[in-house]
């Protein structure tokens, strides 16, 4: 890249390109939250400087609109008045065609947040779900409308925990997982599903997360369910399992070493990308946090095939007993060694 950076964005365009903005960055002029973004040419392997965001910002969430622009919100960085190192009220919209930033509506007062988790719903709204502000941590959502450019701060039930450092998934059925994240106290194992519909939250299952965590990933995968892989808890620790959000049954399934998780060890700070082929990456990453119980840096890849049906961990056989509603046994799928 162009800029040392992390607590970026990365965003896949229509043409195949993808956007990088903003994040944390340490250089021979400042240290702190950076406006600059740049574009990756996958073709030619080379990062191109695209013009810089209005404000800074960094842990922000950016997500691709229907018609191939990208909204950018939240972070922290820069405020609407221009005060720095705070949660940013502030959102803008990247306009692909021609390479420019346009500045959207900014969020109500109290409604300003960073370190959030971002879908677009299906009736085209965008959902900014919990994180944290001068408050503490939030279990509020920002609600963002592209086609009246306006915010909402209470059209959506508060959450039934305060997090951040959480991930949120939009299910193929227009429902939205939230798993894991951080409560204000540490890792929490918190899971609930937002239904749109009704504005209503409900737990996934009577019991959660089997290792809390938080700036973890979550994938969806083809088949509808989402799969949750490390993250980090507050003494440094790195969940070594693979936890698999069953939709159908509304339950988990858990996976360690051989029999699903990472064979080259436990890791935070990565990226995890399904790929068309089904496959899925794992990538880079740490096995800890500095001055954890860990500070070396993966620089490899992890290859594995999303699971479809796996087989259920006892955790989840021990509930069948309970609730008629276990998922049915298969085959597990494990992740082959590093490439």
């Amino acid at each position: 890249m162009r800029h040392v950076r992390d607590l970026h964005s990365a965003t896949l365009l229509p043409n195949g390109r993808v956007l990088i903005a903003g994040g944390f960055t340490t250089n021979a002029i400042s240290t702190g939250s950076t406006n600059t973004a740049e574009i990756y040419y996958p073709d030619t392997r080379v990062f191109i400087e695209t013009t810089p965001m209005i404000s800074s910002r960094s842990n922000h969430t950016a997500i691709m609109l229907p018609d191939g622009r990208v909204f950018v919100a939240g972070g922290f960085g820069t405020n609407s008045l221009l005060q720095n190192d705070v949660a940013s009220d502030t959102a803008e919209i990247y306009v692909s065609t021609n390479g420019r930033w346009m500045a959207a509506a900014n969020m109500p007062a109290g409604c300003e947040r960073a370190v959030h988790a971002t879908v677009q719903l299906k009736d085209g709204r965008i959902a900014m779900f919990g994180g944290i502000n001068a408050s503490g941590v939030l279990d509020t959502t920002a609600v963002y409308t592209p086609v009246t450019n306006t915010w909402s701060c209470a059209s959506v039930a508060a959450m039934p925990t305060p997090l951040r450092s959480h991930s949120a998934t939009l299910l193929f059925d227009g429902r939205v997982l939230i798993a894991g994240g951080n409560d204000g106290l540490g890792e929490a194992n918190k899971a609930f599903i937002y239904d749109p519909r009704s504005n209503t939250w409900a737990a996934t299952d009577p019991l959660p997360l089997l290792q809390p965590r938080f700036s973890h990933t979550a994938t969806l995968l083809p088949n509808g369910n989402v799969m949750i892989t490390g993250g980090s808890q507050k003494f440094g620790d790195v969940p070594e399992s693979v936890e698999v959000f069953h939709v159908n049954a509304s339950s988990w399934v858990t996976f360690t070493g051989v029999d699903g998780g990472f064979i080259a060890g436990a890791r935070a700070f990565h990226t995890m990308t399904l790929a068309l082929n089904n496959k899925l990456y794992a990538i880079g990453g740490s096995d800890g946090l500095v001055g954890g119980v860990g500070v070396s840096l993966y620089t490899n890849v992890e290859r594995g095939t999303s699971p479809p049906r796996p087989t259920p961990s006892r955790r989840t056989l021990l509930r069948a007993s309970a609730s008629p509603r276990s998922p049915p046994p298969a085959r597990r799928r494990s992740f082959p060694g590093p490439t």
